[in-house]
């Protein structure tokens, strides 16, 4: 289990989540790490899954190659922005059902 600490963490409109859009622009680091994900909350927090700018690439390419349309980095960015507090798999799966 991988730690981070508890300031780095934030209260989403749904959720508590860690989203960090200048990681995610760097492509560089851990960009998001959804509620569920988190195992401990105090000095330090638990995760068990993270997410860095290129996952969700390959969410996007993923997606993108099932539809057969659109720019993989746009929607990787429109994936990033949209995740608030969930996994970015159910993202997807809410942009399919709309």
């Amino acid at each position: 289990m991988k730690t981070m600490p508890y300031d780095d963490f934030m209260d989403h409109y749904n959720g508590y989540a860690y989203k960090n859009e200048n990681a995610f622009n760097n492509k560089q680091e851990i960009c998001y790490i959804p509620e569920n994900a988190i195992k401990s909350i105090g000095g330090t927090i638990e995760y068990d899954q993270a997410y860095t700018y290129q996952d969700f690439i390959k969410l996007a390419e993923e997606y993108i190659h099932l539809c057969a349309t659109g720019n993989v980095g746009d929607f990787a960015a429109y994936i990033f922005e949209c995740c608030e507090w969930q996994y970015p798999e159910t993202v997807i799966a809410d942009i399919e059902s709309d």
